[in-house]
Parts: structure tokens; sequence; C-alpha cells
């Protein structure tokens, strides 16, 4: 299954799925075809080499996909399976899913200060922004 790894890292390949993203991308998605090439050139040298590393490799889609090798073995893991052990070790005392409304109630009967505040996430600071350039 080694060679389903080569493959995928293969010229042709790479090539090819640039050649067919392309072609999606702006038929569907970008109308003028400006973007889409040099976005798709960056992605897919990057895209198909962690898919052959991952959900395509060699022991995934052995063992996975074909059911042919017996080694490595893969657990299906269910999120509702996660969510329900989760909560089964939740404490008692939040339980009820009521446990932050309680909290607030109580703040809300006490008298407290109010305070302004001012959050500012995620900024981009330009060091060579001039007023009235283009971004």
């Amino acid at each position: 299954m080694k060679g389903l790894d080569v493959i995928l890292r293969s010229t042709v390949v790479l090539d090819l799925a640039e050649f067919i993203a392309i072609k999606v991308c702006s038929t569907f998605i970008e109308k003028d075809g400006t973007v889409c090439p040099g976005a798709v050139d960056m992605m897919t040298k990057v895209i198909l080499p962690v898919l052959s590393d991952s959900v395509l490799g060699a022991d995934i889609v052995c063992a996975q996909t074909l059911g042919v090798c017996s080694s490595p073995k893969y657990e299906k893991l269910y999120s509702k399976d996660f969510v329900n052990r989760t909560l089964s070790e939740k404490p008692s005392h939040i339980l009820d899913n009521d446990y932050l409304n309680k909290i607030y109630r109580e703040v809300g009967n006490k008298p407290r200060k109010t305070i302004t505040a001012v959050q500012i996430a995620d900024p981009h600071l330009d060091l060579l922004y001039t007023p009235g350039m283009d971004a």
C-alpha cells in the first residue's frame, strides 16, 4: 500500500489535482478565475501529502477501506459515546444543567459595582500604514 503514497505525491497526480481544483474553483466559486490558480497552487502541494499521511494513508486504506490488513487495528469512536461518558462524570451539583443560571441568580440579587470595559480582539497592526492608502 505504500504505492498509494507514492502515487498521491507524484507530480502527475499533483498537477492533475491542481488542474481539476482550478476548474472547479473557477466554475463554481470565482467566475473570473484570478484567485483560483494561485490559491489552488499553494494548497495542492500541502493538502495531498496530508491526505496521503492520514485518510488516504496506506494503513488506513488497507485496514479500514479495503479490510484486507489485520494490522493496525482501528477502533471507531463516536461523538455521542464521548458526550455520554463526559456527562456521566459530571459532579452531582451540576447535573441539572442549571449550574450557571444559579450563579447568575445569586450575583443578580446582590448589589455590585458596574464597570465599563472595551475589548479589542485580533488587531492587525500595519506599521507602514499611511492615512488614505488602500488596504
